[in-house]
């Protein structure tokens, strides 16, 4: 048997990344957020993993290593992103000597989301205004909540599954919509699930921290996997 602990996460860095809505996320590297953040990834580290996976591209490993590595030397080099203030840290923490790679995120042929919004402007903009509503939330909460609380907040069924809606929406719009979801987003997050699993040995304890969006989708993947047991972040935050 292989535990997964999958923890959802906003991109703390706000990277210019092409995602539609991008929630704010401010002073991470302020004393009482790096201090929040060291108590929130001491909770995760009871889940003692053995393996932490992070929203990188597998071709990328060589130089996710690297940055690691550099990390470990001097946890002062790390910068806002999530990978590092949270992935790092807790492999850090566990003693782990890696960290694995194991994101798809490739260009390919056929319909964009530029495509859909294109042809469907409307439909587009009422999806987009209910993903706002949901942002806002997101927002309220980084800036009211300690870190743990926040991330205990996000990865609540109600928020992933409102997230995951959008795509279950966009398929729903015509043609041009359901053939973007099915060859990009549903083929992405299905690569990211077999990309974890050929990293997996039996036995092994993972954590794997991915944007909010792909929660509801890799959740479903592993969890119709009878090779692994799917533990929740409440259950194991204290």
């Amino acid at each position: 048997m292989i535990q997964l602990l999958l923890i959802g996460t906003t991109h703390l860095n706000m990277p210019n990344n092409g995602d539609v809505l991008m929630p704010e996320a401010s002073d991470i590297l302020s004393p009482t957020r790096q201090q929040e953040l060291d108590d929130f990834v001491a909770q995760c580290s009871c889940f003692k993993p053995t393996t932490v996976c992070l929203e990188v591209a597998t071709t990328d490993q060589h130089s996710l290593s690297q940055r690691y590595q550099s990390y470990v030397a001097d946890p002062r080099t790390a910068t806002e992103d999530e990978r590092e203030q949270i992935g790092f840290r807790l492999a850090k923490l566990c003693d782990l000597s890696f960290v694995q790679a194991v994101d798809w995120n490739e260009t390919i042929d056929g319909d964009s989301l530029g495509d859909v919004m294109d042809t469907h402007p409307v439909e587009m903009e009422a999806i987009i205004a209910t993903q706002r509503v949901l942002m806002h939330s997101v927002e309220t909460a980084f800036r009211l909540r300690s870190i743990t609380d926040f991330y205990a907040y996000i990865n609540q069924r109600e928020v992933t599954d409102v997230m995951h809606q959008a795509y279950t929406d966009i398929a729903a719009i015509g043609p041009t919509g359901s053939r973007w979801v099915e060859s990009y987003w549903n083929e992405r997050n299905q690569r990211i699930y077999e990309n974890v699993r050929r990293a997996a040995k039996t036995g092994d304890r993972i954590v794997l921290l991915y944007g909010l969006a792909h929660v509801h989708l890799l959740r479903k993947f592993f969890e119709t996997d009878d090779d692994f047991l799917v533990r929740t972040l409440n259950a194991i935050l204290t």
